[in-house]
């Protein structure tokens, strides 16, 4: 009777930190599939950015065309610095779309931003990565 206390008591602690172990998986699972969903509209944002022409060229005038769009990008702060520098470091472009990633992230980063003066966003990130 014993022998069969201690299998019941054993096989139930085995369960229950199965149990744990895929709600953790689970968790981490979910908190991937939601940083995946936003970079996702993170890309979508900065897509419409960039995608309204401007009657000039100044990049800054396309960031003031779409203030809730930019907003939304610093507003997801860390994460989206962090999907910015990847994006920086997979190519090796330097436009419109470049220049306000590194707007983003200057913004983003505020007192902490070690770059000054910069005229392009690859200028700015090949400075930051420094």
């Amino acid at each position: 009777m014993k022998r069969l206390s201690t299998i019941i008591i054993v096989s139930l602690l085995f369960l229950t930190s199965c149990s744990f172990a895929e709600m953790k998986d689970d968790k981490v699972a979910g908190e991937e599939g939601t940083n995946q969903q936003n970079e996702q509209e993170i890309e979508h944002a900065l897509t419409k950015i960039i995608g309204s022409p401007s009657a000039t060229s100044n990049p800054n005038d396309y960031v003031k065309a779409h203030p809730e769009e930019f907003a939304y990008i610093v507003g997801q702060g860390e994460l989206a610095l962090g999907y910015f520098l990847s994006e920086f470091k997979k190519t090796s472009t330097d436009g419109l779309r470049e220049y306000v990633m590194a707007l983003a992230c200057t913004e983003i980063l505020g007192s902490l931003n070690p770059i000054d003066n910069w005229e392009t966003g690859r200028a700015w990130y090949n400075s930051y990565k420094q």
